[in-house]
């Protein structure tokens, strides 16, 4: 833990920098193949209630670029569903390339082709795509942002695995806004201590009158409409939570288009 503290910039809880508090807390290793693994493999801190003790592979599958397959209501490691299919995970990527869906391409259903008007779903929005609710006053940027995105998808080599109607606006609004208000409150409490601090009644006045805040704003009720949108339909969810927010190389991407969407009015 330590180690990787000069070697990859992890940050390490003040209590967990005593041997003593940090045994308290995490509890003794249960066998020698066990070393510390935390939760989340892309929040940088080790601290209370973000790490366990795991095995190989364990932690294998926690990795940023492990593939989580979700179909009858499980979802597991890519590798994990081709071991219970007795399949090669080669196999089962194949089927996601040709555009399979999840349980598709895990039970050896031959997914359909896709019809003319799937296709044709970003290329051809219908009316109610058209009049998406974009926030702020630039929607048009949005809906470019949001082409860009999936154009730019097709190509990935970890999101060209999803069906392409997993692609939705709510998705790429809920993942772009959402990494900007992060990016907002970092800037803040960084400025303003205290700021979002859950025991403070109102964040500092001035923090309110920061020009920062006004992207927190503008996109707060937005994304959180998307989020709610996106949790009722499994496979945008499970794109956006398991890839779009794991994935290393893919959760810096909104920052090609943030700038676009930097001064919202």
């Amino acid at each position: 833990m330590k180690s990787r503290r000069k070697t990859s910039g992890a940050v390490i809880h003040p209590l967990f920098e005593d041997f003593r508090s940090f045994l308290l807390i995490v509890g003794p290793r249960r066998s020698p193949d066990l070393t510390l693994d935390r939760l989340d493999p892309l929040d940088p801190e080790y601290g209370p209630g973000k790490v366990a003790w795991r095995d190989k592979q364990a932690q294998a599958n926690n990795r940023s670029t492990t593939l989580f397959l979700t179909a009858r209501g499980k979802t597991l490691p890519l590798t994990e569903w081709a071991a219970l299919t007795g399949q090669k995970p080669k196999t089962i990527r194949q089927r996601l390339y040709r555009d399979a869906t999840h349980e598709e391409a895990i039970f050896k259903i031959d997914a359909p082709p896709i019809a003319p008007e799937r296709a044709a779903h970003v290329e051809a929005p219908t009316e109610a795509e058209a009049s998406y609710s974009w926030p702020g006053s630039r929607p048009h940027a949005w809906e470019q942002g949001f082409r860009g995105f999936v154009t730019m998808a097709k190509r990935h080599p970890y999101l060209r695995l999803y069906p392409t109607h997993a692609f939705t606006r709510d998705v790429f609004l809920a993942w772009v806004a959402g990494n900007i208000l992060a990016d907002a409150s970092r800037i803040l409490r960084e400025k303003y201590p205290g700021f979002d601090d859950p025991e403070w009644d109102e964040p500092p006045t001035a923090a309110l009158g920061d020009e920062i805040h006004r992207r927190i704003d503008v996109l707060t009720q937005p994304h959180d409409q998307a989020m709610r949108r996106i949790r009722g339909d499994k496979v945008a969810y499970d794109l956006w939570l398991q890839t779009l927010r794991r994935y290393s190389a893919v959760t810096t991407l909104p920052q090609d288009w943030a700038h676009v969407f930097r001064n919202l009015r």
